[in-house]
């Protein structure tokens, strides 16, 4: 048989003309998973490459949209309303004192969490987490050539262009609540696994270095919430309702004593954490911030728009905190801030989001425990207790909005959408043996698998 001839007779030119040459056109092909991993890694590095992790993060996801834009489109709208914020923020423009920043930012924040639909949808939690664990473990090793100056200076640990000891602190934090996770998965990479006894010291290690209290808080609490929830993974359904009963029964407990537990929690602030009254000048912003809710109360000043050079308002903040550039601050409280950006709306939304990530998130765990869901709430714990000192759970690009959400999203989806993530989607000229099938018949796709191949085929 000729190598242009097809089982019954027919010749290879019957194929159209581009498809006869392309035996010299080299492909190659990444599966959805893939193209969510590289997204991921790239709004994980972020901090690394700037500009570069952000563009990447949305070309990837652009391209895992234009893989199925059907099957893209039906998965956003199931999950639309994870964008009811962000949709809110976008509508701001209208009302807002900053009208350019606010368009400008509510958009970046709608195609952050368009692309965490995406992803999410193509991609398994566990590799999602691997994926942050690889990116983090890869900043920290960048960290560490500082740590024998902060060692033999005594000073906190502190590298330029991450900006401050906190973002150091947080670094070391992310790793340590990836690695927790992948060490104890057993369908993680061994190699990954194995590499998790070098992560974990040097993540402690980063965090103990940095001295920051926040980051020491977020270490203890990881500790404290990830041991129970990956342990629901070895225990049947009815003994998990048990502990859960029991768990609800000592936090009723708690509450007849919780004022004995602020002030242990005040004392281990000032005492240990070194923190002052005033938490180093938060409670000042948290006022002043009253005050403009006060003047904006139902839909605030509008997404982005505060913060603004030729704000006065901004601008005395900036001179009071000694911030020369005019730029880079924030409430620290991602609750009173989202009060002064949207409102009293916006900040019902934002709880209303809160609760119900953080209830399908436990009731997933409770009826169908894994290790990478226990991961995500854990980070999840942390991330909540951070908000209130911290703003950054609302942001456009940023890994923290990224893995919040997605734990809610993880938590409501089919466990049918895990399938067929791994279906190879091809770049260049290639071939897709599904569609010699259907234009030529069964017998063709069948001859294409063998060695004599009218035309080059993607396997």
């Amino acid at each position: 048989m000729s190598r242009g001839a097809f089982p019954d007779g027919r010749m290879a030119s019957r194929a159209p003309r581009f498809e006869r040459y392309l035996d010299v056109v080299p492909t190659f092909r990444l599966s959805p998973e893939a193209l969510a991993s590289i997204a991921i890694m790239a709004l994980s590095l972020t901090i690394l490459i700037g500009t570069l992790g952000a563009l990447v993060f949305i070309l990837s996801t652009l391209a895992l949209a234009a893989y199925d834009p059907a099957r893209s489109l039906q998965n956003i709208a199931r999950y639309s309303p994870f964008l009811i914020l962000p949709i809110l923020a976008v509508l701001s423009t209208f009302w807002s004192t900053s009208p350019a920043a606010t368009m400008r930012g509510s958009l970046e924040l709608f195609i952050t969490v368009v692309a965490m639909i995406l992803m999410v949808c193509n991609m398994r939690a566990s590799r999602m987490i691997l994926c942050v664990f690889i990116a983090h473990f890869i900043i920290c090793l960048i960290i560490l050539p500082s740590v024998p100056h902060s060692l033999s200076s005594g000073n906190a640990l502190y590298v330029g262009w991450l900006g401050s000891k906190n973002q150091v602190g947080s670094c070391g934090v992310m790793l340590a609540a990836m690695a927790m996770p992948v060490m104890i998965d057993k369908t993680q990479p061994f190699l990954a696994r194995l590499s998790t006894l070098i992560a974990l010291p040097m993540s402690l290690l980063i965090i103990y270095l940095a001295q920051s209290g926040g980051s020491i808080t977020s270490m203890v609490l990881m500790l404290v919430v990830f041991p129970p929830l990956a342990a629901l993974t070895l225990i049947k359904f009815p003994l998990r309702v048990g502990l859960v009963i029991f768990t609800l029964g000592m936090l009723a407990v708690c509450s007849f004593f919780i004022d004995d537990i602020t002030n242990a929690i005040v004392n281990f602030r000032v005492n240990v954490l070194n923190k002052d009254a005033t938490l180093t000048g938060r409670t000042y912003l948290w006022d002043f911030a009253a005050r403009l809710s006060a003047n904006h109360p139902y839909l605030g000043t509008g997404f982005n728009a505060f913060w603004q050079q030729g704000n006065i308002e901004a601008e005395g903040l900036w001179r009071w905190g000694g911030i020369a550039n005019r730029s880079g601050f924030n409430f620290h409280n991602a609750f009173v801030g989202m009060r002064v950006y949207l409102g009293l709306v916006g900040l019902i939304l934002l709880i209303l989001t809160c609760v119900c990530v953080t209830l399908a998130g436990l009731f997933r765990q409770l009826w169908k425990p894994s290790i990478p869901i226990a991961g995500l709430l854990s980070m999840l714990a942390v991330n909540y207790a951070k908000s209130f000192v911290e703003e950054g759970l609302l942001n456009a690009f940023s890994l923290i909005t990224v893995l919040w959400l997605a734990t809610g999203v993880y938590a409501f989806r089919p466990a049918a959408d895990s399938k067929n993530n791994n279906e190879p989607v091809s770049f260049g000229r290639g071939v897709n043996r599904k569609r010699v099938s259907e234009k030529f018949g069964a017998r063709e796709a069948a001859h294409l698998r063998s060695g004599d191949r009218p035309f080059r085929m993607v396997e």
